[in-house]
């Protein structure tokens, strides 16, 4: 009985180290003097991505569910969604990884320093990643399948399980900043199954 005591009270004590991430996440990619807002609300593997203008409108919104692979695409401004599941080969490439021992804070979270090189493509990508219950992100990653080097080179790093790039810098051969996406703020909050859902009113996009 002592034993049976003991391994629930241990379960207890472990398993909210291991619930996933439920929350928000505050990007901004800059691309020369371009940049974009993205806001993204997780939830049990559904990701909503809001993005938004220079003058803070909402442009578009992605709702990307993990489990089933499903996209979709809303327009706001039309009032109308379409499905938009990305069918094409998972995208890969060859890098080289170097995981450093340099840490630093970035926007509250304690960060370590990767550098990822792809020589055939002539790019680097060095990403500050925190490690936390981010199980959520490569799943996402794979679901999207974007064309973002970003995305791809990450991907490609053995031992990526629950790490989540708070910043990511995309550099040439040259050493030029080509990109660079940066999380401005990464907070836990319970949040309404009604943000990954087409919301009422919405028609469907035929094409």
């Amino acid at each position: 009985m002592k034993n049976l005591l003991f391994a629930v009270a241990l379960c207890a004590f472990t398993l909210p180290s291991f619930a996933q991430f439920e929350g928000t996440v505050d990007f901004v990619k800059t691309k020369g003097k371009i940049n974009v807002n993205y806001k993204y609300k997780i939830k049990s593997g559904q990701i909503r991505i809001e993005e938004f203008g220079d003058d803070d409108k909402l442009d578009g919104i992605q709702l990307v569910n993990t489990n089933d692979g499903a996209i979709y695409a809303l327009s706001p401004e039309r009032k109308m969604y379409m499905e938009a599941k990305n069918k094409r080969p998972q995208r890969t490439a060859v890098v080289e990884v170097k995981k450093t021992k340099t840490t630093q804070t970035i926007n509250g979270k304690s960060c370590v320093k990767w550098i990822v090189t792809c020589a055939e493509q002539e790019r680097k990508i060095v990403y500050w990643v925190t490690k936390g219950n981010y199980d959520f992100f490569i799943p996402f990653l794979r679901t999207l399948n974007r064309a973002e080097k970003s995305a791809i080179y990450f991907l490609m790093v053995e031992g990526n399980k629950d790490y989540f790039p708070m910043l990511a810098e995309e550099y040439n051969s040259d050493g030029l900043l080509i990109s660079k996406l940066e999380a401005k703020d990464l907070s836990s909050k319970k949040l309404a199954q009604t943000n990954f859902d087409i919301p009422e009113g919405y028609k469907k996009f035929e094409r």
